[in-house]
Parts: C-alpha cells; sequence; structure tokens
C-alpha cells in the first residue's frame, strides 16, 4: 500500500466512524448556530463584520491575522471549514502537490 492509499484509508475510516455519523441530521440552524455575539462562521460574501474574511465562492470564511486573544467563538461550520481547507487542503497541497503543484496558502 503506498503512503498516499494509506492516508486516503485513514482519512476515510475518521470520516466514517467519528466525523459524518455526528453530522447525521444536524440542521442549518445547528450548524450555524452562534451562542454569543462576534462568532466567527462561514458567510455570504460580503456581510461578514470580521476583521477579515477569506474565499473565492459566494460563501466566505471569517478570520484575522494575527488571532485575537481570546479567540472568538465559532460555529459548527467554521470549524469543519478550518479542518478542511485550512489543515487537510494545507497538507494536501504540501504532500501530493495541490492543484497546479502549488502549495496552497493559508487562509
Amino acid at each position: 500500500m503506498t503512503r498516499g492509499e494509506r492516508l486516503a484509508e485513514q482519512l476515510d475510516w475518521h470520516w466514517r466512524t467519528n466525523l459524518r455519523p455526528r453530522l447525521d441530521g444536524l440542521a442549518d440552524e445547528e450548524y450555524f448556530w452562534e451562542p454569543v455575539r462576534g462568532c466567527w462562521s462561514l458567510r455570504p460574501r460580503g456581510t461578514s463584520a470580521a476583521p477579515m474574511s477569506g474565499g473565492s465562492g459566494e460563501w466566505t470564511m471569517d478570520f484575522a491575522s494575527p488571532v485575537p486573544v481570546p479567540a472568538p467563538v465559532t460555529t459548527i461550520a467554521w470549524q469543519l471549514a478550518h479542518i478542511i481547507v485550512s489543515c487537510l487542503g494545507y497538507r494536501v497541497g504540501w504532500y501530493f502537490g495541490g492543484q497546479d503543484g502549488a502549495v496552497p496558502r493559508r487562509m
């Protein structure tokens, strides 16, 4: 088994056994729920009040650089986007060349 196949198998296992079962049945209201004012989330482009927002589609992700102390509370939507884009996306680019062989920039 190649390193890439092993990694894909591990990611698939974690998705099927740990993450996906916890997301089944989650409604948009829960996914985007902001328990306090000033939460970071995913938002339609142009609607963020965060210091910065990033993304190339209709939705953007709230963030700031440097991250404020204390860090803002984040929604489930933000946490998943952070893991998928900022963590996994960066590593895919680093280890497998990403799109056009480039290492993606962090948001």
